[in-house]
Formats: C-alpha cells, structure tokens, sequence
C-alpha cells in the first residue's frame, strides 16, 4: 500500500511540473469574429468594418503622425489603405487599419477583436467609389456571419444570418410544440370518449395513445409534404380527404385489437362507432381552440 502511495506521489508530481512548466499566454482561448459574405460583386473590391469606438484589441486608428501605421509604401495595397484612411464618415465611425480583399467567392472576415458596433465599408478601386451600409450593426453571436447583397456597387441589404438560423429555429420549435399540444389534446379527447364506450383497460388507453401519435405524425407529415411541393391551397383542398383516410386505419386498427388485447369478444359496432366518435370529437375541439389560439392549429 505503502508503494502505491509513493508512486502515485511521483506522478501527481510529474503532472504538476508539467503544467506549471508549460509556457502560458495571456490572450488564449478563442476569439469572436465577424464574416461578410457577398452577393452581387463582379469587380475587384475592398472591405472592412468601420468601427463605432477608435480601438479594439490591437487595431487602433491611424493616428496623424503615422507612427502606428499599419501598411507602408512597400506594400502592395498601400494606395488601398491610403484610401480608406482618407475615409470619414458622416456618423463618426473609424476605420481601424484592417482590409481585406473580397467578391462573391472570398468573404471578408474579421477573425481577431472585431468592433462590437460596426458599419460596412467597401471600395472599388477600378471606380474609385465608397459604398458603406446605410445602418449600424451590432454582433449578435460570438462567430457572426452576415450576408451583404452588391447591386451596381452599393450596398442594398445586410442580413445577419443568425438571425436567420435564430428564426428558422423558433419556428421550428414553435411547429413543434404545436404538435406535441395538438397530439396530447386529440390523446386526452380519445381517451376520454374511450371511456365513455367503456374501454376502460390501461392496454386499450396506450394502445389509443399509440395510434394516434402515429396517425398525427403521419397527417401532419403530409400535410408538410403538401404544402412544400404542392402549395397551402392543395394542403386544405386534401385535409379532408387526408383525415378520412387517418380514421380508417384507426377504425380499422380499433376493430381488431381495441378488445383484443384485453381477452374480450371483439364488437365491431362499438369500436367503428367510437373512431366515428373519437375523430368526430377531436377534430371539432381541436378546430375550436385553434379558433381561440391559432398558432396551435
């Protein structure tokens, strides 16, 4: 035991002179940045993020004596640089001495210290023409991506594409939680008149469960396949006839398992009568509280 003590000692205390060996930074762990991605751009052009604040991290403005100029005339975009820093903006916002080339097949990205607050700045040297965003941008994840559409060499629209995915997202999320709403109110109607046609047997309510939360995935996937391929129009003009076909297999599934499975005589009247009666039931309510709250239906 005692050897197992020592030995463990010794490699707790190789661990330790390993980290506190290695050589440390004080500017790990990963950065924020910023991407344009561009739509519209048939001619050589420039970009880069004018800032609202003088500095961020290392990039600073380039202050009059040229002391901390980025680019020299050695350089080969010098003349570029020049340019925007003869640049001025009319709501004040400065250009940090970072540029990059870019079209439509080369994003522009700001990879290290982005500004938070930012306005979009492009050159067309072969016109000798600014074209800068109309509007402000604030970054809205930690990696943002923005898509800038070029028409004629002005900026026309900036679209974050987070915000995009954000609202792809929540809408999905919200489809969703429209289904599982939709699924465990038409369960809990079934179940209900279930029991008032006497189908009162645990194995008979998970069953009921079961079917219709493979009838409701099924119709609202065609529906969704409708609506895609063939537009909302056709969706509704085939709801009906969609639904008609959904309570013939649960009528036909009821019919020869609802009684079944709980060692009963199979009565065919009663289980036909209570699919009726069931989707007659839950297609009425189900229309009603997506009357009261449509996002539901």
């Amino acid at each position: 035991m005692k050897q197992v003590r020592t030995l463990f000692m010794i490699i707790l205390i190789c661990l330790f002179s390993v980290v506190f060996c290695l050589p440390t930074a004080a500017d790990m762990g990963p950065k924020p940045s910023v991407t344009l991605n561009f739509q519209g751009i048939d001619t050589l052009c420039y970009a880069t993020l004018l800032s609202k604040e003088p500095s961020t991290g290392p990039y600073s403005v380039c202050d009059p004596s040229n002391e901390n100029a980025v680019y020299n005339e050695s350089d080969p975009d010098y003349s570029i640089y020049q340019k925007f820093v003869s640049y001025e903006d009319t709501d004040g916002y400065y250009f940090l001495q970072y540029l990059g080339q870019c079209s439509d097949e080369t994003p522009f990205v700001w990879s290290y210290y982005p500004p938070d607050t930012f306005k979009i700045l492009l050159y067309f040297p072969e016109t000798d023409h600014f074209s800068v965003s109309s509007l402000s941008y604030q970054r809205d994840a930690f990696h943002s991506h923005y898509s800038v559409h070029i028409e004629e060499e002005q900026i026309t629209q900036v679209v974050s594409e987070q915000s995009v995915l954000i609202a792809r997202i929540y809408r999905i999320l919200k489809e969703v939680s429209a289904l599982l709403i939709r699924m465990a109110l038409t369960i809990a109607i079934e179940i209900g008149i279930a029991f008032l046609f006497g189908y009162r047997k645990k194995k008979q309510f998970l069953l009921i469960g079961g079917v219709n939360v493979v009838t409701q995935l099924l119709l609202n996937a065609l529906l969704l396949l409708l609506n895609h391929t063939a537009g909302g129009a056709w969706a509704m003009v085939l709801y009906l006839p969609i639904e008609f076909v959904i309570f013939v297999i649960e009528a036909a599934v009821y019919v020869w398992i609802l009684d079944h499975i709980v060692k009963q005589e199979r009565e065919v009247h009663r289980a036909v009568w209570f699919a009726i009666c069931a989707n007659a039931a839950s297609f009425m309510i189900g229309f009603g509280v997506a009357y009261v709250v449509p996002w539901i239906g």
